[in-house]
């Protein structure tokens, strides 16, 4: 299965047809690369809001069918946690969210990752833990863009003063806890939310206080 965010709204691609018993999706079988194109554009422009299924047989086809439509881009971020059980998050063009860029070319998603956390936040002395998920999301730039992101759960003993990269839209960069998450969400995306929660369920089964 696959879930592609399109502005808040998740088209997802299965091959699984439990997902049929979702009232909330409306539910799709594939038939051809313009039914795809079609549907993005419409969910991009708001005249489709409701979370949308695509069904075939063979989850691989399908996903591939979807990749060939649109210009495909690679990025990388991470989730950051401190000593103290606190998380980095980033405040963009009015949006919590978390850091993350574009790879450059040949560069290794973790290596990238790093780089971009440092970069949008001014902070150093970074470890990846481990990886926290793959996202995908398209937004419009003169045609679709369909991104893939990489994104690692990642520590650093860093006390240092935080630096936004005021360049890139980033006007904040903060620690939060778990107990902000809910304020958070109010002003991010859904995508982020998902990454968050699910980061810091990691942090606490696998004990990464840093010592």
């Amino acid at each position: 299965m696959y879930k592609v965010f399109v502005n808040k709204t998740p088209i997802i691609l299965t091959d699984n047809g439990d997902i049929l018993k979702e009232k909330k999706y409306q539910v799709f079988p594939f038939e051809n690369g313009n039914q795809l194109v079609d549907l993005v554009w419409s969910m991009e422009t708001g005249k489709v809001k409701k979370p949308t299924v695509i069904t075939h047989y063979d989850i691989d086809e399908l996903w591939i069918t979807f990749v060939q439509q649109f210009n495909y881009v690679q990025a990388a971020g991470g989730m950051v946690f401190n000593s103290k059980g606190e998380f980095l998050v980033i405040h963009r063009n009015g949006k919590w969210d978390l850091p993350k860029g574009h790879l450059k070319k040949g560069e290794r998603p973790e290596f990238g990752g790093m780089r971009e956390v440092e970069e949008e936040c001014g902070i150093s002395e970074l470890n990846i833990v481990k990886h926290l998920a793959n996202t995908f999301h398209m937004y419009d730039r003169k045609g679709l863009v369909l991104k893939k992101t990489f994104w690692y759960l990642m520590k650093s003993d860093f006390d240092g003063e935080l630096v936004p990269q005021e360049e890139e839209g980033i006007d904040l960069v903060e620690w939060k806890v778990k107990a902000d998450i809910k304020d958070l969400l109010k002003k991010s995306y859904p995508i982020i939310g998902e990454l968050l929660k699910k980061g810091v369920k990691l942090y606490k089964n696998q004990s990464l206080i840093i010592s």
